[in-house]
């Protein structure tokens, strides 16, 4: 493969090297502690249903499941101030 000229070798040098827009920004970094935090909930957010199906009732864990979910809809929505008192 022959070698890119011009500004993309720039860039391509830049990100490789780790200095200027590239991977060392916070907020590429940031990005990466938020993906790596979401995979790490799901991980253990499965075992965990898993196991309170086995050892508690069906009812207790649908209860359960919908009032967690009705917390994070509401939480989300207070996120967007749709549930704030008007001014």
């Amino acid at each position: 493969m022959e070698k890119l000229g011009g500004p993309l070798a720039q860039l391509r040098e830049r990100l490789q090297s780790g200095t200027g827009s590239g991977r060392g920004t916070a907020l590429v970094r940031n990005g990466r502690i938020l993906a790596a935090s979401a995979v790490l909930a799901a991980g253990l957010g499965a075992p965990f249903w898993l196991l309170a199906a086995r050892w508690f009732s069906t009812a207790a864990v649908g209860r359960s499941c919908a009032l967690l979910s009705a917390a994070s809809c509401r939480r989300g929505a207070g996120s967007f101030r749709a549930l704030a008192a008007p001014p």
